[in-house]
């Protein structure tokens, strides 16, 4: 069963992004949270740092629809199958979130395919973005586990 905590803030993200309106992101993320995409080994942390991301990305993407979602038993995370183009380029891709009990996001990892398109969104981020994101580096790290308590070890 989904925590009422985790319900509201995913009511939240889903009209966001319906919207396309991205300027109360930060409502819904913790301080702390992280982020990853196998186009960078770089794993980014904070709040900043997401809601930039975030905000750029949802600024690339045309088309954007969600078609399925997942979560665990606990209903504490949370897999969003999409689809979307940026310019020629036709994506899919998962967004795994995870939440605290407070229902603020503590993890979110994008994963988008085919691997061109990941390559293609990449190269806009760094060209838009990429200068401002290296404040945000946390470190380089690898996922290790798929435990409960964090997805990533740094």
């Amino acid at each position: 069963m989904r925590p009422i905590t985790v319900r509201n803030s995913l009511v939240k993200w889903h009209k966001m992004v319906m919207e396309n309106d991205m300027s109360t992101i930060e409502r819904i993320l913790h301080p702390e949270v992280s982020f990853r995409s196998p186009a960078s080994e770089i794993f980014y942390r904070g709040t900043d740092a997401l809601a930039l991301l975030i905000r750029t990305g949802t600024e690339l993407f045309e088309n954007f629809e969600y078609h399925r979602e997942f979560s665990t038993e606990d209903g504490m995370s949370v897999t969003h199958e999409f689809s979307a183009r940026t310019g020629q380029q036709s994506l899919s891709g998962i967004d795994l979130i995870r939440f605290d009990k407070n229902g603020l996001i503590t993890e979110f990892e994008l994963m988008i395919a085919p691997v061109s398109g990941l390559i293609e969104v990449a190269r806009k981020m760094q060209g838009l973005i990429g200068d401002q994101m290296k404040k945000y580096a946390d470190a380089v790290c690898v996922s290790t586990s798929l435990n409960h308590e964090s997805s990533f070890d740094c």
